[in-house]
Parts: structure tokens; sequence; C-alpha cells
């Protein structure tokens, strides 16, 4: 409301009117006083001016003051104004009851006393302050409930389009790993088998999921000590683990790498089966021991070597022909134990304690 007050005043009796505009400037020195003469006229200017009061005559031709106070309570815009009504009856206790059912505020008697029109007009100024307030901080607040509403929606909405966009890369990412020819598994930071693949559950023969993976392969029970997981999972870094005691003493390769599942971090496992192959490396080495003791035991001069003509094994004899050491051999060439100048000689002398059957 402005520092400026208006007040309007509708009554049929121009005397009225002039009277009322007078006690109101002796009261209220910096007031706007407004008058009409009838309830349109009334109406056209509360509508124009938006007054802070109005003063409204009961008893007028056409349009009574009960019927433009209706109008007044109904209208959006003005029906936050404080209406007075103004009789010539003192007591009149049937139109204060009508006054007050159209939803007027107040009520004053002709001849108006100064002293109550005052009071009258500083309550209704006060009323009509708390209703703007109140319509402010309704308006304020709708304004806050409209913006967080259009939050939410627009929220709710991202929400949705992530979560189809995260379904759709999870069906994606299943179908994908479908392709894997290899047994495979998805867990979560903790160890917990998120996704197992067919021809897993083959192997191990049970569903893992909801448990610790190693709970469910490894034969112990017990989380492996150089596990990938207990170090923080990196997105798209891989490491690799040879997982001994796996699935009745078993031994696996298993590869882990580090990916978004479910729209969390997890580890997607690999399970090649290396049981057979390290059975096959054992015996091998094995027999490679064995036939090193044999090579080791007889005269003549062994030695291996491998595509790219270097040397990687010379046996005992072929040392002791040489006078070098089998770190000093290993990665050269066959002849190049031997200076070219002295390789005949060395030869002589190795033929001739062959024949001797000197043991070297």
């Amino acid at each position: 409301m402005s520092d400026m007050i208006k007040i309007l005043a509708i009554d049929d009796n121009q005397d009225n009117l002039i009277s009322i505009k007078a006690l109101i400037r002796e009261a209220f020195p910096q007031t706007i006083t407004l008058t009409a003469s009838n309830g349109p006229k009334g109406l056209e200017l509360a509508a124009a001016e938006d007054p802070d009061v109005i003063l409204l005559d009961i008893v007028m031709p056409g349009m009574d003051g009960f019927e433009v106070c209706k109008k007044l309570k109904a209208d959006k815009k003005l029906g936050d104004i404080p209406v007075v009504f103004v009789t010539a009856i003192k007591g009149d206790k049937e139109n204060r009851i009508r006054a007050l059912e159209c939803g007027a505020e107040g009520f004053l008697a002709k001849p108006i006393d100064e002293s109550e029109l005052t009071a009258q007009i500083r309550a209704m100024l006060k009323i009509k302050t708390a209703v703007i307030e109140k319509r402010d901080e309704k308006e304020r607040l709708e304004k806050l409930v409209e913006i967080r509403t259009i939050s939410l929606q627009k929220e709710l909405k991202e929400r949705r389009q992530a979560e189809q966009a995260l379904r759709q890369s999870n069906l994606f990412n299943e179908s994908l790993i479908k392709t894997i020819p290899f047994p495979m598994d998805i867990v979560d930071e903790t160890g917990t088998v998120l996704f197992q693949s067919d021809n897993l559950k083959k192997i191990f023969g049970e569903n893992a999921l909801g448990k610790k993976c190693w709970y469910m392969y490894r034969d112990d029970k017990k989380q492996c000590s150089d596990c990938p997981l207990i170090r923080s999972i990196t997105i798209g870094e891989t490491a690799y683990l040879e997982s001994h005691g796996v699935l009745n003493n078993r031994i696996f390769n298993i590869s882990h790498t580090g990916i978004l599942y479910q729209g969390k971090k997890a580890v997607l496992e690999i399970f090649i089966d290396i049981t057979e192959r390290k059975h096959i490396e054992q015996a091998l080495r094995e027999k490679e021991l064995q036939y090193r003791n044999l090579a080791n035991l007889g005269l003549a001069l062994i030695w291996t070597s491998g595509t790219d003509k270097l040397c990687e094994f010379f046996n005992e004899p072929w040392l002791k022909f040489t006078g070098r050491t089998l770190e000093q051999e290993l990665g050269n060439g066959w002849a190049e134990g031997v200076h070219p100048e002295d390789f005949d000689h060395c030869l002589e002398s190795y033929v001739a304690s062959f024949d001797k059957r000197e043991a070297f």
C-alpha cells in the first residue's frame, strides 16, 4: 500500500458526500477522497483507483449498497478492499447482519461521528495492510510452490530419462557380456556377486547371486590376500590374479576389470581354467630337469639354442671345455664361448681328455 491513502465514498446524496469528504480531510489531511453517486459508478471507480477503504451507503436507487458490496467481494482484484457500511438508522440490527453477510468489515450510523469515523478508517487501513501482506505472502508461497513443482517435475523427468538410459545401458552391457566366451561374473566393491554368466554357473554348479565370490568359489572360503578388491576400483583398469585352490584345488587365471554396473562401481571377472596347463608346464619342467641332469653326466658337449640362435643351455662338459661359467655363456652363440685362435687347441685337449676317459 502506498503512503497516500485513498478513500472511496459511494452515496446517492450529494450532501452526505460533501460531509464525509470534509470529515476525512479533517482527520486525514493527506488522504485522497474519491466520491461516486451510485453503485455502478462506485464499482467503476474502485476498479480504476484501487482505494484503501470504501464507505458505502445502503439505500441507493437501482443498485443498493448490499448488491454493490457483493460485487466488490466477488471481484478478485477488489475483494480485499475493506468496506464500511453507512446507514441512517442507529441500532439497525437487520441491516448490520445483512452487511456482515455481504462481507463488509465495518458499520457506521448517520449522522457520522468524526471520532468513530477516524477509528473505523484506521481499523480498515490495518485490515487492508494485513490482507495485502497475507495476499503477498500467499502469492510468494504459491510462486515458490510453482517453482519447486517445476523443479521437481524436471528432476523427475531427468531421473526417468536417467533410469531409462541406465536400463538400456544395462541391457546392452548384459547382451555384450553374454557374447564373452569365457565364464565370467560381476561383483561389487564388497565382493558380492551381482551377475553370473551361464557357463560360469555350469562350472560352479550353484547360483552365487548376492553372495561373496570367494565364499562361493574358493575351497577355503577366504578372500585372496592379493585380491584386487582390497584396493579401490578404477574404471577401465584390469588386474590379473592366478588363483589356486578353486573348486577342488583347481587353478584359474582371473582378470578383474573395473566397470560401472547398475549405476555403481563393480568388477568384471573373467575365469580361465589353467589347471591342465599348469600341470603340463610342471611336467615339462621336471622333464627338462631330468634331461639336463643326463646331459651333465656324459662327456659330449651339449647346448640348446632358441629361434634367435642364442643358446639357452650349456652342459657341464661344455663349461669345462670353454672354461667359462653358465652365466657368462647364456645369451651367446655357442662359438662365442671360445676364442677363434684357441678353438683348435681347446678341441684337441678335450679329445685327448675324452680318450683318457677323463670326467669333466
